[in-house]
């Protein structure tokens, strides 16, 4: 009877746990003061929008504001929390992002669990919504956007069908489509904004078109209008008849390529993540460079999504044979919330020993900077004793910690970044913060740091510039999106396609 008892306890407390994780209703008044909340944390503990403000000209704190409005017409709480995810979407950064995750490194202090556990169980899975966009995405290169594949419009009516092939896109009702992107810039997802220091202008990598309206294209130099209205019958697809025999097809469980070349004497380490559980690539990278004459070493980080800094660390080790001064120096703004979330025992460090410092570079703002001792990235015992220089290549798809190494070659002459600067506000950080409003338990992550190592000017926070550019004929940028598919990484394509790795190949 006592056992049969517990179990009947057991089951109405898991009831009363669950009824109290459940969401409740939102009153107006409580989404008013929950987006409120929000536009307080972003200007007190995003460091970033000053930045972007002072290099951009564009306040994007006022623009998130304008959103509040919205919530005149919301009555419910998933629109409610749609319209929270659009002003995190104003700050184009990749990190600022709603979450149910949480870990032993975030300050759990005021932040619901159970709510978040509530909600990872019960996600909904998304609506069949109908096809509002046309499919696929454009494809940003050297200021210019292309259709992003092998398109062919089958026209029932006419019993026609029109092919087009990577065309570049000219314009979308008569707007010229750059400055349509541009207009429309916050209905696409942040990870794919970027800016152009050089244009001084931003751009999107992966935006989209509305199936409607008049898109005008140029394709074989013939200026093409196609009316979106008439519903195509629409066949997409990456490939043209023009195939790459002898190169492999991509094997996305396949995440680092390493191999020496004995035609230059070249180590080539390619990564599509920063990711190694097993802590197999360190390991790789010296088997296979083992007592070999290398004259250049050449890691690609095109296209990486990130991971952990950890992993370029180990692969640094790996390869020098002298120690690398590592000392990234952060900026945190100098505001109580960012000194009450940082004050908890897992915390990166004592915020209170932080120093509080202006720059010449943003004079009215005042920050927290990191004063730590200088580190080291110490060789390993069993390195590659490799003196020689490190080539990082990189574009405009190098995300997070990959960034970071890109990045850290400013820091070190043996290294170098090469290739085409991603646009983003880059650098070291720390993990993103965790975040929740009070009323709706809206939770979310935003990047907290800023990285001011070697910032002369404002521009240097970008982090993003590589040490050597290289400006890559479009017909050369397109093969190589157009490519995706196949191995990117095998010998055969560097050597016999890779626009950017042969210009490596001759530097000295």
């Amino acid at each position: 009877m006592k056992i049969k008892n517990n179990i009947i306890i057991c089951i109405l407390l898991g009831l009363i746990w669950q009824g109290l994780a459940q969401d409740k209703p939102l009153t107006k008044k409580q989404m008013y003061a929950d987006f409120d909340e929000l536009i307080t944390i972003l200007r007190d503990c995003n460091p970033q929008l000053p930045v972007r403000k002072a290099v951009t000209n564009i306040d994007q704190l006022t623009m998130a504001k304008s959103l509040r409005t919205n919530i005149d017409t919301i009555n419910d709480r998933e629109s409610f929390f749609s319209l929270l995810s659009q002003v995190l979407n104003c700050m184009y950064d990749i990190h600022a992002k709603k979450t149910n995750d949480y870990g032993d490194y975030d300050n759990l202090k005021n932040i619901d669990t159970a709510i978040l556990i509530y909600r990872k169980n019960n996600a909904k899975r998304p609506v069949y919504q109908p096809f509002v966009t046309l499919i696929g995405n454009p494809i940003y290169v050297n200021g210019e956007y292309f259709l992003g594949g092998l398109y062919q419009f089958i026209d029932i009516e006419k019993n026609d069908t029109l092919r087009l092939f990577y065309s570049k896109i000219l314009a979308y009702n008569n707007i010229p489509y750059k400055k349509y992107i541009q207009e429309t810039l916050n209905e696409y997802p942040s990870e794919g904004i970027r800016w152009n220091i050089q244009s001084k202008e931003y751009y999107h990598i992966f935006p989209t078109i509305p199936y409607s309206g008049i898109l005008t294209v140029e394709d074989n130099k013939k200026v093409i209008n196609l009316d979106l209205n008439r519903k195509y019958g629409i066949n997409i697809s990456q490939s043209d008849t023009i195939i790459k025999l002898n190169i492999p097809n991509k094997d996305r469980a396949i995440n680092e390529t390493i191999f020496y070349s004995d035609i230059d004497s070249v180590l080539f380490i390619g990564l599509n993540s920063m990711y190694d559980p097993k802590k197999e690539i360190a390991k790789k990278i010296k088997e296979i460079g083992k007592d070999k004459p290398i004259d250049k070493i050449i890691i690609d980080v095109r296209g990486n999504n990130g991971g952990s800094d950890f992993v370029w660390h180990s692969i640094l080790k790996a390869i020098v044979a002298d120690s690398l001064l590592y000392n990234p120096i952060l900026a945190f703004k100098n505001t109580k919330r960012v000194k009450k979330l940082y004050n908890y025992p897992n915390a990166f460090y004592d915020i209170k020993k932080l120093e509080i410092r202006k720059f010449d570079w943003l004079p009215e703002e005042t920050f927290l900077v990191t004063n730590f001792k200088p580190d080291y990235i110490l060789p390993d015992s069993n390195s590659l004793k490799y003196k020689g220089k490190i080539y990082i290549l990189q574009n405009e798809e190098v995300y997070s910690a990959a960034h970071s190494l890109a990045s850290y070659a400013s820091h070190i002459k043996q290294l170098v970044s090469v290739g085409e600067p991603s646009g983003l506000l880059a650098g070291f950080g720390l993990n993103p913060a965790l975040f929740q409003l009070k009323y709706s338990k809206f939770t979310f992550r935003l990047e907290t740091a800023i990285d001011v190592s070697n910032v002369i000017k404002v521009e240097d926070v970008y982090q993003n510039i590589p040490e050597i550019i290289v400006k890559i004929p479009t017909e050369k940028k397109l093969e190589y999106e157009q490519d995706w598919h196949y191995n990117r990484h095998c010998k055969e394509y560097l050597y016999n396609y890779d626009f950017l790795f042969q210009k490596v190949l001759d530097m000295k």
